[in-house]
């Protein structure tokens, strides 16, 4: 059985399906860049289609809120302009694309 639950440190987070879902979408590959459509399709797939934009920033917010800064002092789920979002755990990663 997975465990769906999120722990920083000694904090345990409560997240939202759809907002652990992101999460874990996202973490299993650091450093990589997904586009708010790849993450829409990855987490959405089988739901009425809405807003893609509205629908994952709108989680996104929500999401960054809950879990704050990485040790480097910058968000876990940072905002790649133009692009969309990636996982940065606050260690040195490797540049990809999702």
């Amino acid at each position: 059985m997975k465990c769906r639950k999120v722990q920083i440190a000694s904090r345990q987070i409560a997240l939202r399906r759809k907002e652990f879902d992101i999460l874990a979408l996202l973490a299993e590959h650091p450093g990589w860049v997904y586009t708010k459509e790849q993450i829409y399709q990855s987490i959405w797939c089988e739901e009425v289609p809405v807003d893609v934009d509205n629908a994952v920033t709108c989680q996104m917010k929500q999401l960054r809120k809950k879990l704050g800064e990485n040790p480097k002092g910058t968000p876990y789920i940072e905002n790649v302009w133009g692009v969309g979002y990636k996982f940065s755990h606050g260690m040195n990663e490797r540049s990809g694309t999702g």
